[in-house]
Formats: structure tokens, C-alpha cells, sequence
């Protein structure tokens, strides 16, 4: 792994089959936390939850045991057929409001997007409640 402090860290792994196992694990996830600079994110997909939600949890509990944040989103992926789960994790995660993400989008000068926009955003991050359940959220 790299030496070095970063912002953020994205991360688009395979599924946690067979070799790829370790990278979803808490030890794995610590070293990703040591690699983040202060206020830094760490980025990630937590799978399909309806096709293996026992695996989703245990993502999410390994990443809940080494962050002091961890806020879970879903996003319908059509290429994978199915609600992704997502997740941002770090010391200090600030979700935006949907007015300071157009206003980000404006002041970015990003047009023609057909997807995103600030609405969208926030409802991201509105769980259901089976996925909180799932998760161990309360409901």
C-alpha cells in the first residue's frame, strides 16, 4: 500500500470472493483510516443488498468497528441490475444539503447533467427501512 496521506480514497473492488476476501476486512479498513488525512473519506460499494443483505452487513459492521462515521447510501446501478449499497466513511463525514450541492454544481459550471442534482443527492442517503434493519440501524 501506498506511503502516503490522502483526502479521499475511492475504492472499486471486486466482490469478497476468494482472494479479494481481505479487502473487507476491519484490518484492511484500519490501514485505509491510517492512509487518510484529517476530515479524509474513505469511499466504497457495499454491494447488492437485496441479492446478499448478510454480506452487506458484515461490510458495514467491519467499517463501523474502524470509523467514527459511517453513512450507508444507494444508488440503482442498471449495468449490475440492482440497488447498490454505498458507503462513506471517515472521522468527520458532512453530508451536504441538497441547495449546497447545486450551488457546488453551479459554481463548477456543470451542465447537462441527466441524473444527479441536489434532490437526488439527499435521497441518496434516505434508507429504507428494510435496508436499516439489515444494516442494525434503528428504524
Amino acid at each position: 500500500m501506498n506511503e502516503g496521506k490522502f483526502d479521499v480514497i475511492i475504492l472499486d473492488l471486486t466482490d469478497p470472493i476468494g482472494k479479494s476476501i481481505p479487502l473487507y476486512s476491519a484490518r484492511f479498513y484500519q490501514a485505509l483510516k491510517e492512509h487518510l488525512n484529517p476530515g479524509g473519506l474513505v469511499s466504497l460499494h457495499m454491494g447488492i443488498i437485496t441479492h446478499d443483505p448478510q454480506q452487506t452487513a458484515s461490510i458495514f459492521k467491519n467499517l463501523i468497528d474502524v470509523f467514527t462515521e459511517v453513512k450507508p447510501y444507494l444508488n440503482y446501478v442498471p449495468l449490475y441490475g440492482g440497488m447498490i449499497s454505498f458507503v462513506l466513511c471517515g472521522t468527520s463525514v458532512k453530508l451536504l444539503s441538497a441547495d449546497e450541492v447545486i450551488e457546488r454544481i453551479n459554481l463548477r459550471k456543470i451542465e447537462s447533467l441527466e441524473l444527479f442534482n441536489g434532490d437526488v443527492y439527499r435521497s441518496m442517503f434516505a434508507l429504507p427501512n428494510y435496508v436499516k434493519r439489515i444494516l442494525g440501524l434503528t428504524v
